[in-house]
């Protein structure tokens, strides 16, 4: 008997597979073009241009933590990223600004200390 591990998608159709790669990479390019994002800026250190290409054209199923990378940089969430959560496209999303704080920084105005 081998102590060999299957992977985990060794219960998942093919075909199963296939779908979710398909649409996670249309929503991928989707949003990265809306954004005004490069493959090599998505990308960002964490995965390489032609990975970002790999998954775009549904050639490439990326692990958890490049999923999470992928959603933030793209401000989605995991069921739309997956093509399960209500996305429309004409919704204008705005690419967050990474200052420190002000107006038109990102930052959300909360209470102010007393």
């Amino acid at each position: 008997m081998s102590s060999k591990r299957e992977p985990h998608t060794a219960n998942i159709p093919p075909e199963q597979l296939q779908i979710v790669a398909r649409r996670l990479g249309q929503a991928v390019r989707q949003a990265r073009q809306e954004l005004g994002l490069t493959q090599t800026q998505l990308a960002a250190g964490v995965v390489s241009k032609s990975f970002i290409s790999q998954v775009e054209n549904g050639a490439a199923l990326p692990s958890l933590p490049v999923v999470l990378h992928l959603a933030e940089q793209l401000q989605l969430s995991l069921d739309q990223l997956f093509g399960l959560g209500r996305y429309s496209p004409s919704r204008p999303r705005r690419r967050r600004s990474r200052g420190l704080g002000g107006r038109g920084s990102g930052s959300r105005p909360g209470p102010q200390p007393r």
